[in-house]
C-alpha cells in the first residue's frame, strides 16, 4: 500500500518537474528546440 502511494507521488513530482522544464524551454530556447526537432522530422 505505502509503496504504491510512494510510486504515485514520484510520478506526480516527475510530471510537475517536466511541466516546469518544458515551460522554461518554451520561454528561453523555443527557436533552438524547434530547429532541433525539425532536424529529425522529414521536410514537409
Amino acid at each position: 500500500m505505502d509503496r504504491h502511494r510512494a510510486v504515485d507521488s514520484i510520478w506526480a513530482v516527475r510530471r510537475v518537474l517536466l511541466g516546469v522544464l518544458g515551460r522554461l524551454v518554451c520561454k528561453g530556447r523555443s527557436d533552438k528546440l524547434i530547429g532541433f526537432l525539425n532536424s529529425f522530422s522529414p521536410p514537409s
